[in-house]
């Protein structure tokens, strides 16, 4: 009958402590009311230990007016975001891949509005095009990105370069000296980069042109989120290994992992 454990919610302190308030309210502005770590901390809100990444309701921030681009407007900044994925040595016959479960290599072109919350000064990323490969070789790949970039003249490359996306991104660091950026995927590393997607969501700054892609909101409906105990919280994401949608084709996550990597 004694109580032993207290509840103080960041509404409850905002009504002692006006300053704390108003750290609070900006801190909702650049991530959002519903990122999990607004939720958890401040207003001590429980969440699901595995839950889908991206809701209905986070779905529709997603969605732009804008519509599908095949070159830029004049004084677009550009950033080409590439998730890479392993070569298949059967890929001439795309009936014969030696692994049809393999994940795709997708390429999201973005343009970067640098100024969209004048409060944080903080970027809206619009896509405006999109482009996969399936068990493509690598050399292949290098040859047809570099030839798109004549075309978006991109202002960044931010590249998977863990595991075999390190060949693919020296080739490309090779041709585009001083505008690639590399990202490992540790788990560490892919955790922050999932809590600063939501973050960028959430406060409306992702983008997808009209009408969006089947594609992108099948993996985003698939998508399942964990946070792991422990002080540094990492998020595990990502669609499940082996899901495959109603006629049997494997659901991957590739478009919605490159498109993460707008966080960078």
């Amino acid at each position: 009958g004694i109580q032993r454990v207290f509840f103080v919610t960041a509404d409850d302190v905002s009504q002692v402590l006006p300053a704390y308030k108003t750290f609070v309210e900006n801190e909702i502005i650049k991530r959002g009311r519903h990122h999990p770590l607004i939720k958890t901390q401040y207003f001590n809100e429980r969440i699901d230990s595995q839950a889908g990444m991206f809701p209905p309701a986070r779905q529709m921030l997603m969605s732009g007016k804008h519509k599908r681009q095949v070159k830029p407007n004049p004084g677009q900044m550009i950033a080409f975001l590439i998730d890479v994925a392993g070569q298949d040595e059967a890929v001439l016959d795309k009936n014969q891949l030696d692994n049809p479960a393999r994940d795709f290599t997708s390429l999201k072109i973005i343009y970067i509005d640098p100024c969209s919350i004048d409060q944080f000064k903080l970027p809206t990323y619009r896509v405006l095009n999109r482009v996969s490969w399936h068990g493509q070789k690598h050399t292949i790949l290098h040859a047809q990105i570099k030839s798109m970039a004549e075309i978006w003249n991109p202002r960044y490359f931010v590249v998977d370069a863990t595991g075999v996306g390190e060949g693919l991104f020296s080739m490309l660091d090779l041709s585009f000296p001083d505008r690639c950026i590399p990202v490992k995927f540790t788990q560490s590393e892919k955790s922050a980069i999932g809590y600063q997607f939501i973050s960028i969501v959430e406060t409306g700054r992702y983008k997808e042109y009209s009408p969006m892609d089947q594609t992108f909101i099948q993996e985003c409906s698939k998508c399942r989120s964990e946070v792991h105990p422990g002080p540094q919280k990492f998020l595990s994401w990502g669609v499940p290994d082996q899901i495959r949608d109603e006629t049997g084709q494997f659901i991957h996550d590739d478009d919605l992992v490159s498109s993460s990597l707008c966080a960078i």
